[in-house]
């Protein structure tokens, strides 16, 4: 019922509320980037908490209006995959993921997709294509040369799929000295604990 989804969208967002980093680590880095929420090995990803005021994808508690459209979206979402099947392919819609190694583990973090990835797991679906989202952002064959013939230079993309603490010294945030290597761990930690 409408009321039920509501009520655990409710708990959700409760549960889920987005913080700072200085929040997160209860202390405040060297950074004044501290003040917002980023991820330590993503560049260009810094996001003040006032973008996440209304998100559906994460706390704290949207509105009721907002807490009606986040419904009706869903709704519209399961009924379209129920009556038509998932097919990304033909409609370019493929959940985006990031690939996490903690300790032992991989775990994939659904990065756009969320609402997709819950209707197909209620109506049973074992398995789901998606793509990572290093490729979802790489360029076109045809961009790449007309960017090379135009720039007369080569177009270098990091194609990045996995992230683990191993490589926490050439996180993105790490090398530009935003943050400490312990305290970027600590993140990585808290946001993907086993």
């Amino acid at each position: 019922t409408k009321s039920k989804r509501i009520n655990y969208f409710k708990k959700y967002y409760s549960e889920n509320v987005v913080k700072s980093v200085n929040s997160i680590l209860k202390k405040k880095i060297k950074s004044n980037l501290g003040d917002f929420y980023f991820l330590p090995w993503e560049k260009d990803r810094v996001r003040d908490l006032s973008a996440f005021k209304e998100s559906h994808k994460i706390g704290p508690m949207p509105s009721q209006f907002k807490l009606n459209l986040i419904n009706k979206r869903l709704l519209k979402v399961f009924k379209k995959i129920k009556s038509y099947g998932f097919w990304p392919f033909v409609f370019q819609n493929y959940p985006r993921v990031i690939k996490i190694k903690t300790n032992k583990k991989i775990k994939y973090l659904i990065r756009d997709g969320n609402h997709r990835i819950a209707c197909l797991s209620f109506l049973n679906y074992k398995k789901v294509p998606v793509c990572y989202e290093s490729d979802y952002w790489m360029p076109s064959k045809f961009f790449k040369f007309l960017y090379e013939v135009v720039r007369k230079k080569e177009l270098k993309i990091e194609k990045k799929k996995l992230f683990q603490i191993s490589d926490s010294k050439n996180w993105f945030h790490v090398k530009s000295g935003n943050i400490s290597e312990d305290d970027a761990i600590k993140l990585f930690k808290y946001y993907y604990k086993d």
